[in-house]
C-alpha cells in the first residue's frame, strides 16, 4: 500500500507555464494608485475555475508531480503562508471584494518573488481611496450555498487620510448528503479593514492593515467504486460520487494521545477550526531619478485543528460484526484512514523591501525579503478503521466482543471500531529562517531585443528537534524518542537535533526577439535550488538532508496578428532529490522505506487566441476563442527500491521505475475557451462563455499497469452588466457531470500485470471533481 501523502495531495497541480518574464512587484503597486478599482478579469478567471473546490484558485501542472509545486498565494507581496502545511492558503486566504489587483505569475517570477517552483498568484487589496467606492456580491448555489462579499472604501479627510473596510462569507454545505447538522463543507468568516494616509502632498503613503479569518468545515473529496480494468470505474449500488456520504455514521473517531496513549474521542466535524490574525504595514515612497520603494510587513498568527479522512481502498470483512454485536453480512469493505493535529499555533513575521526603477530601457528591481517562521511543536495522530460499503457507512470490528486486540505492527487495535494507532505519527519541534536579496532587469536592448534576468540569494535556517525511530536503511535505532505503541517519550534526550543552515539560490532568464513587428521567437531558462523544510522531518526515519535543483527552460515563437494571437513552445523541467516514504506489500508482510529519486519532463506547448470576426462590422467582433494545448512526458529517474522486510526478507533484486511516467500527471491537456459579448441595449451588455479542459489518462502505480482513463472540466456562464453597476450572473460548473476520479491504487507498485489485471472488479477509493452545480449571483459597485 503506498504511503498517502495527504498533504501533498490536498495541495496539488495543472498546464505548463508559457512566457517568462521577471517583473517584479512595483507594477502591480502602480495599479493601487488610481482610483478605480478594478481585478484583471481574464487572469482571476481563468485562475478560479477550480473543479475541485469552491474556494480556492485551481493548481497549476508544471510537469511535475501534483502537489509538489502547487499555486502559491501572495497577498500584498508577502506570501499568505510561509509553508503550505498545515497553514493552506485557503485557510488565511479568500479572494474577495476587498481585492483589487490579481495576477498570475510563471516560474520565474515565482522563484525570483518567493524562492518556491511552480505557478502562483499575486493579490493586492484596497487601503483606501480618493472617492467613495463599494462593491457588494451575493453567490448562491442549488446545494444550498450562501457566500456574500463586500467592501467599501472612502477619504476621511482633506489631508489625505482614506480608509478602507471589507467582508467574505461563506456557508458552504458542499455536494454531499450528510446527514449531519452542523456539516459544512466550508464555514468562513473574513473581515479586513484599514487606514492609508498620504504625505509629501501625497507622493508616498502608508497604510495599516488588519485581517481576521475564521474557517472550519471538512470536506470528504473521496469516494468508493468499482474499478474496471480498462481505467474506467462503476458507481457501487446506492453510492452515488460527489453526491453521497461516505462519513461513517456516528461522527465520531478514537485516536490515542501521542505522549500518555490515553484514548481519545473526536468529533471530526468539530476538529476542523482555523482562526488567523495578521496586521500588515504597508507603504510607498517616491524619490528623485525615478527610484521608488515600496515595502509589506506582516504579522500573523494562525492557531488550528484538523482531522482528515481518507479512503484507502477495499478491505475483506468476512466474520466482521458492527459495533452492536450484529454480524456482517458479505465481505466488502473498505479502510479509512484518519490524520489528526491537535490544535496548534503558528506565528510568522515577514517583509519585503523593493526598489524599483525605470529607465527607457530597463526595468530595475532590487529587494530584501525576509520571515521569522515559528510553528511551535507539531504532531499527528493518525489511526484507521473499517466500514461497510454503504452510504453513511457504519464501523465493523473483527471481533466486537474482545475490544483490546494487538495487530501485526503491535498496536492496540478494535478499540471502538479503530485500529494501528499512530503507525503514522509525525513530530518535528523548532523554527526556521529567511533573508533573500533578490535582482531583476528587464532590458529593452532595441525595437526588436528584450531581456529578462533575474537572481535571488537567500539563506535558509532550520533549527529544532525530530523524532525518528528508525535509521535511513530502514533499522531500528537504539536510542529513539517513537515506543513501540505509537506514543513519544517524554525524554527530550531521545529526541535528535535539527541544526541546518542552506544557501537557496535562483537564477532566470528571458529574452524575446523580433523578426518581424508580428512574429518572432522566445526563450526562458532557469534555475532553482531549494532546501528542506522542518515539516521534512517528521515522519520516522532519520533524514539525510538534501538540498533539491529544479531545471527548467523553453523555446519556442509567436505570432501576434489582430484575428490570431499564437505562442508555441517546447518546455523542460527536471527536479533532483524527490523524498517520500513508501509502505511496500510482499505477501503479508509490510515495509517501509524512505526513497530519494528524480523527475524529468518534456514538453510542448500552444497557446492559441482567435478572434475570427474581428473586423465584421456587426456584434460578431466581439466572440473569441481560446486554445491551450500540451503535450508532456513526465518520467521517473534514478528510482530504485530494495526494501527490507521485517522478517529480513528482500525483493530478489531492487525494482527500478526509470523512465516510467509519474503518477498522478497527464501527458495531454487541452483547454477550449470560447466566449462571446453582446449588447442587449444601450444600458444593458452580456457575455456568455464556455470552458473546457481535458486531461489524458494518469498512472495509478509505478509499474503504470494501472490508471484511470482521462477526464473533462467543464464550465459555463452567462454575465449581464447594467449600466456598469449591477452584474447578473449564472455559472456552471461540470457541464458533462464526469466524476473525473483521479489518484493512486495502494498496494500495487510491485504488481506485475498479471496481478493488476485481478484489480478489476475490486472496490478502489479515490478523489473526484464537483458534480454538476448551477451557481447564481449579483454583484453592486458604486
Amino acid at each position: 500500500m503506498r504511503n498517502i501523502n495527504i498533504k501533498k495531495g490536498i495541495y496539488t497541480a495543472v498546464l505548463l507555464s508559457l512566457l517568462g518574464s521577471t517583473t517584479m512587484y512595483a507594477q502591480k503597486v502602480d495599479a493601487l494608485k488610481k482610483d478605480t478599482v478594478a481585478v484583471d478579469a481574464k487572469d482571476e478567471k481563468n485562475m478560479m475555475l477550480n473543479a475541485s473546490s469552491s474556494t480556492g484558485p485551481r493548481t497549476v501542472n508544471i510537469g511535475l508531480p501534483a502537489g509538489v509545486a502547487g499555486t502559491s498565494v501572495m497577498e500584498n507581496g508577502l506570501p499568505v503562508s510561509y509553508f503550505y502545511w498545515p497553514v493552506l492558503p485557503t485557510r488565511a486566504w479568500r479572494l474577495d471584494a476587498s481585492t483589487i489587483g490579481f495576477e498570475t505569475l510563471n516560474l520565474n517570477q515565482t522563484a525570483l518573488r518567493t524562492g518556491d517552483v511552480g505557478i502562483s498568484i499575486a493579490t493586492y487589496d484596497n487601503l483606501g481611496t480618493d472617492r467613495v467606492f463599494g462593491n457588494f456580491d451575493i453567490t448562491g448555489n442549488h446545494y444550498g450555498l450562501m457566500k456574500a462579499t463586500g467592501a467599501i472604501s472612502a477619504p476621511i479627510n482633506k489631508n489625505g487620510l482614506s480608509f478602507a473596510a471589507g467582508f467574505y462569507l461563506n456557508y458552504d454545505p458542499g455536494t454531499l448528503d450528510v446527514p449531519f447538522k452542523k456539516y459544512y463543507s466550508d464555514q468562513t468568516q473574513l473581515f479586513k479593514g484599514a487606514l492609508t494616509q498620504k504625505y509629501n502632498g501625497g507622493r508616498d503613503k502608508i497604510s495599516i492593515m488588519y485581517k481576521y479569518m475564521n474557517t472550519g468545515g471538512i470536506s470528504l473529496g473521496f469516494s468508493p467504486f468499482y474499478y474496471n480494468g480498462d481505467g474506467s470505474i462503476k458507481e457501487i449500488p446506492g453510492i452515488k460520487i460527489g453526491r453521497s456520504s461516505f462519513f461513517e455514521k456516528s461522527g465520531k473517531v478514537w485516536m490515542k494521545d501521542v505522549y500518555s496513549g490515553n484514548m481519545i474521542e473526536e468529533d471530526m466535524f468539530d476538529q476542523n477550526k482555523w482562526k488567523t490574525h495578521e496586521l500588515y504595514l504597508i507603504g510607498e515612497n517616491k524619490f528623485d531619478n525615478n527610484w521608488n520603494l515600496n515595502y509589506t510587513f506582516k504579522l500573523a498568527q494562525t492557531k488550528g485543528s484538523q482531522l482528515i479522512q481518507v479512503l484507502l481502498g477495499a478491505h475483506d470483512i468476512t466474520g466482521y460484526n458492527y459495533m452492536d454485536g450484529t454480524p456482517v453480512e458479505g465481505n466488502a469493505g473498505i479502510q479509512h484512514w484518519l490524520f489528526s493535529n491537535p490544535e496548534m499555533t503558528i506565528k510568522t513575521l515577514s517583509g519585503v523591501l523593493n526598489l524599483n526603477k525605470k529607465t527607457s530601457t530597463h526595468d530595475f528591481n532590487i529587494g530584501l525579503m525576509g520571515a521569522m517562521y515559528n510553528p511551535g511543536e507539531y504532531y499527528t495522530k493518525t489511526s484507521t478503521y473499517y466500514t461497510d460499503v454503504k452510504e453513511n457507512p457504519s464501523k465493523v470490528v473483527d471481533n466486537s466482543n474482545q475490544i483490546f486486540q494487538f495487530d501485526q505492527y503491535g498496536q492496540i487495535k478494535s478499540i471502538v471500531g479503530n485500529e494501528m494507532y499512530n503507525i503514522g505519527t509525525e513530530y518535528d519541534s523548532g523554527y526556521e529562517r529567511k533573508l533573500a536579496l533578490y535582482f531583476s532587469d528587464k532590458w529593452n536592448i532595441n525595437s526588436k531585443f528584450n531581456v529578462g534576468y533575474g537572481a535571488r540569494v537567500e539563506w535558509q535556517k532550520v533549527k529544532g528537534t525530530y523524532a525518528p525511530r528508525y535509521s535511513k536503511t530502514g533499522d531500528l535505532l537504539a536510542v529513539t524518542a517513537r515506543n513501540a505503541d505509537g506514543t513519544l517519550s517524554k525524554d527530550k534526550s531521545k529526541y535528535k537535533a535539527i541544526n541546518d543552515d542552506y544557501l537557496n539560490l535562483v537564477f532566470n532568464t528571458d529574452a524575446l526577439y523580433k523578426l518581424t513587428n508580428n512574429f518572432g521567437l522566445l526563450a526562458e531558462a532557469g534555475y532553482n535550488r531549494q532546501s528542506p523544510h522542518l515539516e521534512s522531518y517528521a515522519g520516522q526515519y532519520e533524514v539525510e538532508a538534501k538540498q533539491n535543483t529544479v531545471l527548467s527552460g523553453g523555446l519556442g515563437l509567436y505570432f501576434n496578428h489582430p484575428l490570431v494571437e499564437l505562442v508555441s513552445k517546447g518546455t523542460f523541467i527536471s527536479k533532483n532529490n524527490y523524498v517520500g516514504r513508501m509502505d511496500l506489500k510482499l505477501g503479508n508482510e509490510s515495509a517501509n522505506t524512505v526513497i530519494y529519486y528524480d523527475i524529468q519532463t518534456l514538453g510542448w506547448t500552444t497557446d492559441f487566441m482567435f478572434t475570427p470576426f474581428k473586423f465584421f462590422d456587426n456584434s460578431l467582433k466581439n466572440f473569441n476563442l481560446h486554445f491551450l494545448v500540451t503535450l508532456q512526458d513526465p518520467v521517473y529517474k534514478n528510482y530504485s527500491i530494495n526494501p527490507k522486510f521485517p522478517s529480513g526478507a528482500m525483493l530478489p533484486e531492487p525494482v527500478k521505475f526509470d523512465d516510467k511516467n509519474v503518477l498522478v500527471v497527464s501527458k495531454f491537456l487541452l483547454e477550449i475557451d470560447p466566449s462571446y459579448s453582446f449588447g442587449i441595449d444601450k444600458n444593458t451588455n452580456a457575455r456568455i462563455w464556455l470552458s473546457g479542459r481535458y486531461y489524458s489518462k494518469q498512472y495509478a502505480n509505478l509499474p503504470n499497469n494501472l490508471y484511470y482513463k482521462g477526464h473533462w472540466e467543464t464550465f459555463g456562464g452567462l454575465n449581464i452588466n447594467y449600466k456598469g453597476h449591477f452584474d447578473f450572473y449564472a455559472n456552471f460548473v461540470n457541464l458533462l457531470n464526469q466524476e473525473g476520479i483521479g489518484g493512486t491504487i495502494g498496494g500495487t507498485d510491485l504488481y506485475n500485470q498479471e496481478q493488476a489485471n485481478a484489480v478489476a472488479g475490486t472496490i478502489q477509493g479515490a478523489t473526484y471533481i464537483r458534480p454538476f452545480t448551477a451557481e447564481f449571483g449579483i454583484k453592486y459597485r458604486f
